[in-house]
């Protein structure tokens, strides 16, 4: 009798996992023509999230999004302490967390302060603009704490441009300064957003090209290399950057080699770009950069190399690693998410067994940039919010350490995009209503930026019958933290289990993704 009161007690714990949910202020849906909906914002309501950061021992949250229109609803319980077997189906997806083993520290999340960002949320009354800002860094919003800057221009901008254009030659860059675009688009942003994080945002600059002087076709993009008297220009060019950025009283965290080196040697998109080959860049990084910035305020600043694609590796690394000295001044490895559909995580694993103490960090993705995805904005894809969930799950399951999404928001094309290479943004702008749409994107990279605190560790999962992707961390305050995710179009039975913690019981919405959190 005790062992079937003890069944039907947490048969219907389970039932009110399923049906109570809390949204602490909630979506205002609209729906487009396409799987999912998104959630509208203006001057005077946008939805908001806050997250749980106590509970009692043994009592946990859940957090759920779906293509069905859950947007980061909540649902509470406690862990059940009875013997597991007893609730086994033959079905059940079992993972089993061990905190005991630990892998790598995660330092963020987060988007990219473009001139095309800065434009779009300054198009919105400043109400909305601020809702928008919140929505990204606030502590009722995702609470990004990484971000990545251009260093000058790049194709998100209305024209081509970078610092110094005039005069030619100019090799003590004496003509350096910021432009309207910094002042105006990025600068004030950036600021807004540090005033509202939880956290120190951590940003990340990185330049697409130099000055058309200093190249050899003498144009923004196409294929080019850098003229070898202006190697120690290009490094003074970065320095000089720090130091402008600094004086507004904006630091950064680290900076990259140079984005994606390969635009310039098979100059296939067009937009501004700078190639390199990996001998060429480590030579320039041993001379040039990095004695510049560790004989500088900026010695402690990070250098990732690479900020290219997957495919790049992990061949690129290693050869960089044959010029001595290289690999004292590279901290770390950026990497863009183009084409990782096509490329296995092998690499990075290939690479963290020759280099052990170098990180990962996956500093730009973005969808609609293929030349057969002909609608560059879906507003309402699930599809694509599942695609941002598989890729970051992927990542920091393979050493990455955080994950950077590429426009923090675009308009209704896309844009504005110099030469029209429009994508999609995990917000869009609609000026003439005063409003923005949050995309399924913007909520499936909440999912993980908003409940994986920066210093985090991720630990084992051990998946038993089946396939529900996931990753789980160890949060500093000592909670767990797991995210998961079913693909499929039918509901999945899971359980999930610690050793002398407990475990708990749940039905898996189809084409849904959840995070957990426990003490």
């Amino acid at each position: 009798m005790f062992k079937a009161v003890l069944i039907l007690i947490s048969t219907i714990n389970i039932l009110f996992l399923i049906t109570y949910s809390v949204a602490d202020k909630p979506c205002v849906s609209r729906k487009y023509n396409h799987s999912s909906v998104v959630c509208v914002c203006n001057a005077t309501y946008c939805d908001e999230i806050s997250k749980i950061n106590v509970l009692e021992t043994d009592q946990y949250v859940i957090y759920s999004s779906s293509m069905s229109g859950q947007r980061f609803e909540k649902q509470y319980g406690s862990l059940n302490k009875n013997n597991i077997n007893e609730f086994q189906k033959a079905d059940n997806v079992i993972l089993h967390i061990n905190r005991s083993n630990e892998f790598h520290k995660v330092s963020g999340f987060g988007g990219s302060f473009t001139d095309a960002a800065g434009i779009n949320i300054l198009s919105l009354s400043k109400n909305t603009q601020k809702y928008l800002i919140d929505s990204y860094f606030s502590e009722n919003g995702l609470e990004y704490n990484l971000a990545r800057v251009p260093i000058g221009g790049c194709d998100f901008s209305t024209h081509p441009y970078a610092y110094n254009m005039m005069p030619e030659n100019d090799i003590e860059l004496s003509n350096f300064s910021l432009t309207t675009e910094d002042h105006t688009y990025k600068i004030p942003f950036i600021k807004e957003a540090l005033k509202v994080s939880t956290d120190n945002i951590l940003l990340v600059g990185t330049a697409w090209s130099p000055p058309t002087w200093m190249k050899t076709n003498k144009a923004i993009g196409g294929e080019s290399r850098l003229i070898s008297e202006y190697y120690q220009t290009w490094a003074n060019y970065h320095l000089k950057f720090l130091e402008e950025y600094n004086k507004k009283n904006v630091s950064f965290w680290a900076i990259t080699t140079g984005n994606e080196p390969s635009n310039g040697i098979l100059p296939i998109m067009g937009f501004n770009s700078l190639g390199w080959m990996p001998k060429e860049q480590s030579m320039w990084l041993v001379q040039n950069l990095g004695p510049t910035l560790k004989n500088s305020i900026f010695r402690n600043i990070s250098i990732f190399a690479l900020d290219d694609q997957r495919i790049s590796l992990p061949w690129w690394i290693d050869w960089m690693a044959e010029t001595e000295g290289a690999m004292d001044y590279i901290d770390g490895i950026a990497i863009h998410w183009y084409w990782n559909d096509f490329v296995s995580a092998t690499p990075i694993e290939t690479l963290h067994k020759s280099f052990p103490t170098k990180t990962f960090l996956a500093t730009e993705a973005c969808i609609g940039d293929k030349p057969w995805q002909l609608e560059k904005v879906e507003l309402g894809s699930w599809e694509r919010a599942e695609a941002y969930i598989k890729d970051i799950m992927e990542d920091l399951n393979h050493w990455h350490i955080g994950w950077i999404d590429w426009n923090l928001a675009l308009d209704r094309q896309g844009g504005p995009n110099w030469i029209e290479n429009y994508v999609d943004s995990p917000i869009i702008v609609m000026p003439n209503e005063d409003e923005f749409l949050k995309q399924p994107m913007f909520y499936g990279l909440g999912h993980f930026s908003k409940f994986i605190p920066r210093d985090s560790k991720r630990i084992d999962v051990q998946k038993v019958n089946g396939d529900i992707d996931n990753v789980a961390f160890l949060r500093p305050d000592g909670g767990i933290t797991v995210v998961y995710y079913n693909p499929f179009d039918i509901d999945k039975s899971l359980t999930i289990q610690e050793e002398g913690k407990g475990f708990i019981q749940m039905t898996v919405q189809a084409r849904s993704v959840h995070t957990l959190v426990y003490w």
